[in-house]
């Protein structure tokens, strides 16, 4: 902690506890991939620290001569905080170190299926004109053939 030191006529007190400097960063992702979390620190500090993401969920994270990592998966999309916490030890003090990140919702999920659709539209609209106009049925009788086939793939 500190250490009291009388000199002549004053008092002072030195205080041994070093600053961690905490750092952390997480990039940016999309739904269904997963956040990495990077914790850096002094470069001669090796401890165990907590991250603490706004879901409530806490991951400890194993620092390394001041650097350690950690995955989270399975995160919502929309903005999180992510906090990390160090308790302090002999040599250094208590710190905290914030950052935000955002996981993006992917817009490629309907679009998969889109060019299908697209062209089985084409299919049908044409088929309604073949059946009319080469095969020669009323445009009821098509419309109704139209109808019992995509009940049936439904």
């Amino acid at each position: 902690m500190g250490a009291s030191f009388i000199i002549f006529c004053g008092i002072f007190t030195v205080n041994s506890e070093l600053d961690p400097n905490l750092g952390i960063h997480v990039s940016d992702i999309y739904e269904g991939q997963n956040a990495l979390v990077e914790v850096t620190a002094d470069s001669s500090l090796s401890a165990k620290v907590n991250v603490k993401l706004d879901t409530g969920n806490t991951y400890q994270v194993n620092l390394v001569n001041g650097k350690g990592s950690t995955t989270i998966s399975g995160l919502n999309h929309g903005s999180h905080t992510a906090t990390v916490s160090f308790a302090g030890n002999d040599a250094y003090k208590a710190d905290e170190a914030s950052a935000t990140f955002t996981v993006k919702e992917k817009l490629g999920y309907s679009l998969g299926d889109t060019a299908s659709h697209f062209v089985w539209d084409l299919v049908g609209f044409w088929l309604l004109i073949f059946y009319t106009d080469i095969y020669g049925l009323s445009p009821a009788l098509a419309g109704v053939i139209m109808f019992v086939g995509s009940i049936w793939d439904a």
